[in-house]
């Protein structure tokens, strides 16, 4: 803080707190309250960004595979031929399990 005399000379006047420090910095529920919001940011976008269309193809890949490579254990253990039977289904309905049977 600037303070002009009569003289019209400057004097600069610094406030010291208690221990005869200047205050400089930021305080803690400043730096907590810019955390908390570039947290909240982030969340926002990250959500926003991530696809789960691709994520979701991938994993119902993965999952036929499993189906594929069980069914030829099965085969391959008892010598008979199977098969995987797939019956369509609405988006929001619970996703049945392949039927493994017997191929005559």
């Amino acid at each position: 803080m600037k303070i002009i005399n009569q003289n019209g000379i400057y004097f600069r006047m610094t406030v010291l707190d208690e221990h005869g420090y200047q205050p400089s910095g930021f305080t803690l529920i400043e730096v907590i309250s810019v955390l908390m919001i570039i947290g909240i940011i982030s969340a926002v976008v990250i959500s926003r960004v991530g696809s789960t269309a691709a994520y979701s193809l991938v994993s119902e890949t993965e999952t036929l595979k499993g189906h594929l490579r069980y069914a030829q254990f099965r085969a391959m253990s008892d010598k008979v031929s199977r098969g995987i039977g797939f019956t369509l289904q609405a988006m929001k309905k619970p996703k049945p399990m392949p039927v493994i049977r017997r191929i005559f």
